[in-house]
């Protein structure tokens, strides 16, 4: 029988080492070849609407404690986080940078709204740890892009000057965030391609999203110098699930701010113990 290492948390300890059986043989201890293991380049969760809000109705010395438990490099140390860029499916309510229809020209771009939460997160958790590294993924373009013309599924419209006003978009997110002083060091033109439901999505071919890579974002990225980028795995073969298509209650009910606000708190002792373990 083939034996396993693993590290288990339970509700009583928190990192616990031991040994498993697994299935295979020999009844050895089974372990990485060095020239096998793999760095990892860091740990983290996304940064949204809904996780700040819930912070925001705690006391100020709890919501500050919760966050230095998440981002202080000696606590948990959360250091490789995504933002969404517009509203992901833990957006307060849906919106984009840009939702003037057919502002080819982007003159209507704005990270207004996430100057008051998702940027507002980012900006306490680089406080926290000046390391920490952000990418990026939109769940839908602007819905005037799609067809049809609303943010969850649907497609984008598989058009020249919807396709470089696209990628333009995703250049000038990046642009105005390092603005704020928050860097993106990846961008991802789309989270879950073949993805559906009743939350922004946007369903992409892998051969839509090859084109859009190579011919019209590789263009933005070179242009302004910007690092790199994050392709997504293209799985033709990837079925959308089908969703009900009626229109989704976009409200977020305030029971669930404080049931956030709880689910931090709880994390919060978590991460302390297990940062006492660690140490």
């Amino acid at each position: 029988m083939k034996l396993v290492r693993q590290v288990t948390t339970t509700e009583s300890e928190c990192f616990r080492e031991g040994i498993r059986a697994g299935s295979g043989a020999p009844s050895v201890l089974s372990e990485l070849a060095p020239e096998r293991e793999v760095v990892w380049r860091g740990f983290g969760g996304c940064l949204n609407e809904a996780g700040i809000a819930a912070l925001d109705t705690l006391p100020p010395e709890q919501r500050e404690e919760i966050l230095d438990d998440l981002f202080l490099p000696d606590r948990m140390g959360l250091n490789f986080c995504r933002l969404p860029v517009g509203a992901n499916d833990y957006a307060l309510e849906w919106y984009s940078l840009d939702e003037t229809a057919d502002d080819f020209a982007l003159e209507h771009f704005s990270i207004a709204r996430d100057k008051k939460f998702v940027l507002r997160f980012a900006k306490e958790a680089l406080a926290r740890n000046p390391e920490i590294t952000f990418f990026a993924s939109p769940w839908s373009p602007p819905s005037w892009m799609k067809e049809p013309a609303r943010y969850h599924g649907g497609r984008i419209r598989q058009e020249e000057k919807v396709l470089s006003a696209y990628a333009r978009y995703l250049v000038r997110y990046v642009q105005a965030y390092a603005a704020e002083g928050v860097h993106i060091a990846q961008i991802n033109p789309q989270n879950e391609f073949a993805s559906e439901n009743n939350y922004p999505t946007c369903l992409w071919s892998g051969e839509a999203v090859r084109d859009f890579i190579a011919r019209y974002l590789r263009r933005g990225v070179v242009e302004h110098r910007l690092r790199e980028f994050v392709v997504p795995r293209a799985e033709p073969a990837q079925r959308p699930r089908a969703v009900d298509r009626a229109e989704p209650d976009l409200r977020i009910q305030p029971a669930l701010f404080k049931r956030g606000a709880d689910i931090f708190r709880h994390a919060a002792a978590f991460v302390r113990k297990g940062a006492r373990v660690l140490r």
